[in-house]
């Protein structure tokens, strides 16, 4: 038996066409955390050189995803008050820029964020920008300016739901998820979010891939939630274009545990919250 959906909306469908396979009780909430085995030591940096890569300046200054079809202008909401943070620093490394190539050869950036081996959570509108599936997406997690010290994987393997899928533009349904051909990612970076399904989440922190800042630099804000709704919390926590899919997490006695994925402006800019129906795909997608 299949996960039953009382929102038909939020049955996933893929760019491949493979159908939900989800199972009857998934788990709705998932621990994450950083799991390095390298213990800190002051001064003491493991040598990486060996994965990182030099991300051309070209694949970094693209529009962000959707930003013709669907997208609200993400906002700064008053006083700019980000800061830019370490990229290989635990939960940052677990973020990704990405490179979205579309059906057409139009390219587009956006921000995602790992929560198990394989799998990228993102937005509807990353996955699916110009109302039809991406070609492919490039994700390159920790990117610090041109330089991607974990190195990047290309996927083609996509999804979102029916929700999103059917070019509506509903932004209670802009989400969805990149699975990687392999764990190869997440073997270097050894760390992923949680997830879990929040009533009141209290203080959210944000931190993604804005187009305003410096080019493929990640910048944190944090802030309460303002107001929610069943899809969606709302705050006022500063970010731009091109920090569509990036995470709104809690900390919780040192684990990252995601509570939506961000995705719009408009102060208060909002994400689409994982409620139940989005932690069972979420489960389904992060066990690919």
């Amino acid at each position: 038996m299949v996960t039953e959906y009382i929102d038909v909306n939020q049955i996933p469908v893929s760019n491949s066409g493979e159908v939900n396979k989800n199972i009857t009780q998934p788990d709705l909430e998932s621990a994450g955390g950083d799991f390095n085995s390298v213990e800190p030591a002051p001064g003491f940096q493991m040598r990486t050189s060996e994965w990182e890569e030099q991300i051309p300046t070209e694949d970094l200054l693209l529009p962000p995803a959707g930003s013709a079809y669907y997208a609200t202008p993400e906002n700064v909401c008053g006083n700019d008050d980000r800061v830019r943070i370490n990229t290989t620093d635990y939960p940052y490394k677990c973020i990704a820029k990405l490179v979205i190539t579309g059906q057409s050869g139009n390219r587009w950036n956006g921000t995602g964020f790992l929560i198990g081996p394989k799998c990228i959570i993102t937005n509807g509108h990353v996955v699916f920008p110009d109302r039809k599936w991406a070609r492919e997406i490039q994700v390159i997690p920790a990117l610090n300016g041109n330089s991607a010290p974990f190195g990047s994987q290309v996927s083609r393997n996509l999804w979102t739901v029916n929700g999103w899928a059917d070019g509506s533009g509903n932004p209670d349904y802009d989400y969805g998820a990149i699975i990687l051909p392999d764990s190869t990612l997440y073997n270097r970076i050894r760390a992923s979010f949680g997830y879990k399904v929040f009533a009141n989440p209290g203080i959210l922190n944000n931190s993604g891939y804005p187009g305003d800042k410096p080019t493929g630099t990640q910048w944190f804000n944090a802030g309460p939630v303002s107001r929610s709704t069943a899809f969606r919390f709302f705050y006022m926590i500063d970010t731009a274009a091109g920090q569509s899919g990036s995470p709104v997490w809690v900390n919780s006695g040192g684990s990252r545990i995601d509570a939506g994925v961000h995705a719009y402006g408009g102060c208060p800019n909002s994400a689409i919250r994982c409620n139940a129906d989005v932690a069972k795909n979420w489960s389904d997608w992060r066990n690919k």
